[in-house]
């Protein structure tokens, strides 16, 4: 679960957004997945076009055999916050990490800055992973 004292108002300005992504995923052992920020799905099915990244939070299951790796995908990889393809977040099994970038702040998308390659690093198990993106669209 994440708890995120920063409050939105529904919009695109500061302290506003208006886009929500919201899943929790699995991916088989030793295999990872781009996430295309601009194409991502909401839970309608609807692709959320991000421009901008307010918030992004993500959790490995404790039940997890070993940690998640986040980074930039190797090709048009997001860099707002990792810079690089070799910048590597780990998350042990049971942690999260949330970045809550406040009312002003926020982290933008580009058609040659969007993608996350999100990883299992476990060779025998499964990882499941919770992601919560909040954003916006213009």
């Amino acid at each position: 679960d994440f708890e995120i004292a920063e409050v939105w108002e529904s919009g695109t300005g500061a302290s506003q957004s208006d886009r929500l992504y919201y899943d929790e995923r699995t991916l088989a052992a030793s295999t990872g997945e781009d996430l295309d920020l601009t194409t991502i799905t909401d839970a309608y099915g609807v692709a959320l076009g991000l421009t901008e990244v307010r918030a992004l939070c993500i959790q490995a299951a404790a039940a997890n055999g070993a940690a998640i790796e986040v980074k930039p995908s190797s090709s048009n990889g997001w860099t707002a916050l990792l810079k690089d393809a070799s910048d590597i977040l780990q998350i042990p099994a049971g942690c999260s990490a949330q970045f809550i970038l406040g009312p002003a702040g926020s982290a933008p998308v580009s058609g040659s800055s969007k993608s996350l390659n999100i990883s299992n690093t476990s060779g025998a198990a499964t990882g499941t992973y919770t992601l919560l993106i909040l954003g916006t669209s213009a």
